[in-house]
């Protein structure tokens, strides 16, 4: 019980850290869905990236592989011609990014989770925070990593 107590002092990165490699995976598609629907306004078409999340969300629990994620990180590129594609190196935040390319960026983050765990989960966040209005998301960030830590693992 006072492991738990200790959480809710802890800044939210530092919960992060304090989980596993597959919770940290699914908490990145977690930020990641909650600003996939400001990217598919600008974009209704493109499919890719939430079948990516669907493909990194089945990658944490064990039921794809890490050749699938690779093709679903690729086709979501593919669908943004001029973005960077390769692991070390993803397109950085820019000041101009509108709320849709913030979402894009958010969910390649979380795609590649599935290598970088704990690095890409906490970019997912700074990139989903300001994509979907700063507080508000930070507040459901840091309820969604004590849940992880004190609740278990949500089935979806």
């Amino acid at each position: 019980m006072l492991r738990g107590a200790l959480y809710h002092t802890m800044p939210t990165d530092q919960l992060v850290s304090q989980m596993n490699a597959m919770q940290q995976r699914l908490f990145a598609c977690d930020c990641a869905e909650r600003v996939l629907p400001l990217y598919e306004a600008q974009n209704p078409a493109d499919a890719e990236p939430r079948r990516a999340v669907e493909i990194a969300r089945r990658y944490a629990q064990g039921t794809a592989t890490i050749q699938e994620v690779d093709l679903a990180l690729i086709a979501t590129y593919a669908a943004r011609p001029g973005q960077r594609v390769h692991m070390g190196d993803i397109d950085p935040i820019e000041p101009e990014d509108d709320h849709g390319m913030l979402a894009w960026k958010t969910v390649i983050r979380a795609v590649m989770a599935a290598w970088f765990p704990e690095i890409r989960t906490l970019s997912t966040m700074l990139a989903s925070e300001r994509a979907n209005g700063g507080l508000t998301e930070s507040m459901w960030q840091r309820e969604r990593a004590l849940w992880y830590l004190t609740e278990g693992s949500p089935a979806h």
